[in-house]
């Protein structure tokens, strides 16, 4: 296990809200979205903190305003947001988990206008046949399937529901799976399967986190990564991706047992061989806290922090040397950044197009 503490720590002290440069944080509210693509790409955050989807320029992470505004047809507790793709060269409207965090177990999924971010509709309701509990990551297959981790009320499940429609395709099996489904990310690999990570007992007495694989048609397949007791990385994980060098990246929560350990980025293998992790903070100083992380432009991987003293900040990280930079500060117009998505991001794999290599990531 290649474990790397890195020096880049310091660089985000600076932009804590006692010393945020005014610059930092100015906003563009002249700024149409329009504008915005015309540029180039934009990332959009979702932010449980404001009940929004806030919205900054890809290439320079200025605030560029509200996407889907606060509240909008609903909207309290955003989690997993993707755009839709009715062609591979067509972006179509933004769908977003809203967990309705303020309403436990009754999960929905919205439907936003693609071009300026107006509600469309509720896509899935907990009314509906099949409707989510508690909806975080979200994908739309290639073909046209979307598939929700739900972490469920009396138990957890995958979900499937047309992506135009909004029927209930079914869930996906569990068969062979023995223990409990919690799941929380959920993204397509390279060779075409679906994983899943899972958090099935957050008490830390008993598995700690997974990465389940499924077949997107008949089920569960294999467990590739096991977390059973205190020695190992993955606990309670949420986001995951696939990088650029086909390596899977996770989101890790520290061990609550443990007061040295830190919340992590942990990369494995495709087969789940560990690879190496990425501190996101030091033993003993400030916590930073992220639920989920995509990579970007230049094989860059975003990670968006949801709580504690960075929460609202976006950090941009070179993976092949584990340094990062202040992409989007804490303390400005996002409060807590939750799941992201660039307008280009594949739904599926959420790869971003042209992105061939990690070793391509230059910080400034």
């Amino acid at each position: 296990m290649a474990t790397r503490h890195r020096a880049a720590f310091a660089a985000a002290l600076c932009v804590l809200p006692s010393s945020l440069a005014l610059g930092a944080c100015a906003t563009n509210d002249s700024s149409s979205h329009a504008a915005a693509l015309v540029r180039g790409d934009a990332l959009y955050v979702g932010d449980p903190a404001t009940n929004s989807v806030p919205y900054v320029d890809a290439e320079t992470g200025e605030y560029l305003g509200l996407f889907v505004k606060r509240n909008s047809g609903g909207l309290h507790g955003p989690m997993g947001l993707v755009f839709a793709r009715p062609s591979p060269a067509v972006r179509g409207d933004l769908l977003v988990a809203n967990q309705h965090t303020d309403r436990p177990y009754a999960g929905e999924i919205n439907e936003y206008d693609g071009r300026d971010g107006d509600f469309v509709d509720e896509l899935v309701t907990r009314r509906d046949e099949g409707g989510p509990f508690a909806p975080r990551g979200i994908v739309v297959g290639p073909d046209g399937v979307l598939y929700v981790a739900d972490v469920g009320g009396p138990s957890g499940r995958v979900a499937t529901f047309d992506s135009t429609t909004g029927e209930h395709l079914g869930d996906l099996s569990t068969a062979g799976l023995t223990a409990e489904l919690r799941p929380r990310g959920v993204v397509f690999g390279p060779d075409g399967e679906l994983y899943v990570s899972n958090s099935p007992d957050l008490t830390g007495a008993g598995i700690r986190g997974q990465v389940l694989r499924f077949d997107p048609e008949s089920g569960f397949e294999a467990v590739v990564v096991d977390c059973a007791d205190a020695t190992c990385d993955l606990h309670r994980p949420e986001g995951l991706v696939f990088g650029p060098d086909g390596r899977l990246y996770v989101t890790s929560f520290p061990d609550r047992a443990n007061l040295d350990d830190v919340d992590r980025i942990v990369v494995y293998e495709i087969d789940g061989t560990l690879v190496d992790t990425i501190p996101l903070w030091a033993p003993r100083q400030l916590r930073a806290s992220a639920q989920a992380l995509i990579f970007g432009p230049e094989g860059c991987l975003f990670v968006g922090m949801s709580g504690f003293a960075f929460s609202g900040q976006v950090r941009r990280y070179d993976v092949t040397s584990g340094e990062f930079e202040v992409f989007v500060p804490a303390g400005g117009r996002i409060e807590s950044a939750w799941y992201m998505t660039f307008g280009r991001t594949d739904p599926a794999t959420l790869a971003y197009p042209g992105s061939s290599s990690t070793s391509d990531c230059e910080l400034e």
